[in-house]
C-alpha cells in the first residue's frame, strides 16, 4: 500500500495557513501541544452564535476518487469546550465545492482524536476545511494540533505536500512515519 501525506499541519512554527473567519481568535501557541512545542487555540470571542476557523490555503488532492484519512489531536484548552464540527470541503478546479464531509469532535478535557476515512470526489482538485461550533457565552477556547490528511490508497508515485508558510510544496518521497508524524526519508524538494 503506497500512502501520500498531503497534509501533515503540527503548528510548530506557524499557524498552518488556518486563519480565524468569525467569532473566535487564534494563536500559534506553546502553553499546551500534543506534540511540543506548540499547539493551535482557538478562542470564541462572541456569545450567542457560530464560530469559524478555517484553512486559506486548499492543499492539492494528489489522488480523485481514492480513499483519505483525516486525522486531528484536540483538547479543551477553557471550559467549557463546544462540540465542534471539522466540516472537509472538497473543491473542483474551477475552485465550486463538489462536496462537504463532516467529523465530529466532542468536548474532551484531555488529548483526543478526531478522524474519518473519507473518498475524494472524482473531479476533486483541491481540500480545505473549516473548523465550526456555536456557544452561548464569549470564552470557551480548545487547541488543536497533528492535523494529518494522507491517501490510504495513493497511486505508486503520488506525491506529498507541506505547507512551507507561504504555500503547499511537494516533499521527497517516500515518507515513513517516525511515532509523531509522517517524515521524509530524503532532503526536502520545494519545486518553485
Amino acid at each position: 500500500m503506497s500512502m501520500a501525506v498531503i497534509v501533515d499541519a503540527t503548528f510548530d512554527t506557524d499557524l498552518e495557513a488556518h486563519a480565524a473567519w468569525y467569532g473566535c481568535q487564534i494563536a500559534r501557541d506553546t502553553g499546551d501541544a500534543y506534540s511540543p512545542p506548540a499547539s493551535l487555540l482557538a478562542t470564541t470571542t462572541e456569545a450567542f452564535g457560530s464560530a469559524v476557523m478555517r484553512m486559506e490555503t486548499p492543499a492539492v488532492v494528489t489522488a480523485p476518487g481514492t480513499n483519505y484519512t483525516f486525522r486531528v489531536r484536540y483538547r479543551e484548552a477553557v471550559a467549557t469546550m463546544p462540540a465542534v464540527a471539522w466540516r472537509v470541503r472538497w473543491i473542483d478546479a474551477g475552485n465550486a465545492l463538489i462536496r462537504e464531509d463532516t467529523i465530529d469532535m466532542p468536548r474532551s478535557a484531555e488529548w483526543a482524536e478526531a478522524s474519518g476515512t473519507l473518498t475524494a470526489p472524482e473531479t476533486a482538485a483541491r481540500v480545505e476545511w473549516r473548523f465550526t461550533w456555536s456557544v452561548s457565552a464569549a470564552g470557551p477556547a480548545f487547541r488543536i494540533d497533528n492535523i494529518l490528511v494522507a491517501s490510504v490508497d495513493a497511486p505508486a508515485g503520488a506525491r506529498a505536500y507541506r505547507w512551507n508558510g507561504t504555500a503547499w510544496v511537494p516533499l521527497a518521497d517516500p515518507l515513513r512515519w517516525d511515532g509523531m508524524g509522517w517524515q521524509p526519508t530524503a532532503p526536502v524538494e520545494v519545486i518553485a
